[in-house]
């Protein structure tokens, strides 16, 4: 247990970059909680304007801000403002996402009430720029998750989380090499040293738009990322038996089939969803994303609008 200024309970990073009014808003959304044990830091992953005046403006003494000398990825951020933190527990909130005001005090409860938990989530809301929503996944997974997270299992991203400070000694910091997939690899070490619960109402709001640059990490996740997470826990795969890892890595070839689908890039899709269902011959998703590949990017993209308009809330 770590003893920092006036045994503050809960540590929440907040890695930025070059937005402003996004991260203004993300910490207001932090300030407005109804759980009120914490401290903010701030981590500026050198943004080429200093994020500083944001910190300024607000002036909440709980708000610490942190300068990285050069732009060195999120995760390089995140693992920054661990450092620096004081708290028994630890949650994060990337800066264009938001919180609803009781996330915190639902997580802390859970963990609190519950000494054999390491990790609570909780479930999502995706809007889009005017504020609407478009999809909610609410979280059901709890206890053991791995096998769940090797056959592709949902778990979110870091602003839906909150773990015990001692998991990451155990298992380590976030991957500051990863350019993509530093969630679920991360997940993956956790899962083998800690249960999971699930918090399942939608906590987190998550901005979707075109300032979102994912699409253009296809050549990462094909050629660092992949290669990198498959290798990495290929055994904790094999060790759940011969189907898991070949689950496992037909849910992370369907990954980079679907993205590189997504982008238009439909002879690369083709070739990986054929490799994902090829691993797992009974993956109806495999199979009808490999479907839709040899329909191009178009047709992708008016069967995703008809499926999210038909499923706007998904249970996972």
């Amino acid at each position: 247990m770590r003893e920092g200024p006036d045994n503050i309970r809960v540590s929440i990073v907040v890695p930025s970059y070059s937005r402003p009014n996004m991260l203004e808003e993300a910490i207001r959304s932090i300030l407005s909680q109804t759980y009120e044990d914490f401290e903010v830091i701030v981590v500026d992953d050198g943004s080429p304007k200093p994020l500083k005046n944001v910190i300024d403006k607000i002036s909440d003494k709980r708000v610490r801000y942190y300068r990285l000398d050069k732009n060195k990825g999120a995760n390089v951020a995140r693992n920054a403002g661990i450092d620096k933190a004081t708290g028994n527990y630890i949650a994060f909130l990337d800066d264009d996402d938001r919180w609803e005001q009781s996330k915190l005090e639902e997580q802390v409860t859970v963990l609190d009430n519950n000494p054999n938990i390491g990790f609570a989530y909780t479930g999502q809301k995706f809007v889009d720029e005017t504020g609407k929503v478009i999809k909610t996944k609410i979280p059901s997974q709890s206890g053991d998750v791995k096998k769940y997270l090797l056959r592709g299992g949902y778990i979110g991203g870091f602003s839906s989380i909150m773990l015990r400070e001692n998991l990451i000694s155990i298992a380590g910091k976030p991957d500051p090499e990863l350019p993509i997939l530093q969630d679920t690899e991360w997940w993956l070490r956790l899962s083998k040293k800690a249960h999971f619960t699930p918090i399942e109402k939608p906590l987190v709001i998550r901005r979707m738009g075109d300032y979102q640059q994912i699409g253009d990490k296809y050549e990462q996740l094909r050629d660092v990322a992949y290669p990198k997470v498959y290798n990495k826990h290929k055994q904790m795969a094999a060790d759940e038996g011969i189907v898991y890892k070949l689950l496992f890595k037909s849910y992370l070839l369907n990954y980079i089939g679907s993205l590189a689908l997504s982008k238009g890039r439909s002879n690369d899709a083709r070739e990986y969803l054929l490799k994902s269902w090829l691993c797992n011959p009974f993956s109806v998703d495999s199979a009808l994303r490999f479907i839709i590949s040899l329909g191009g990017s178009r047709m992708y993209h008016k069967i995703r609008a008809i499926v999210n308009k038909l499923h706007p809330k998904r249970k996972r």
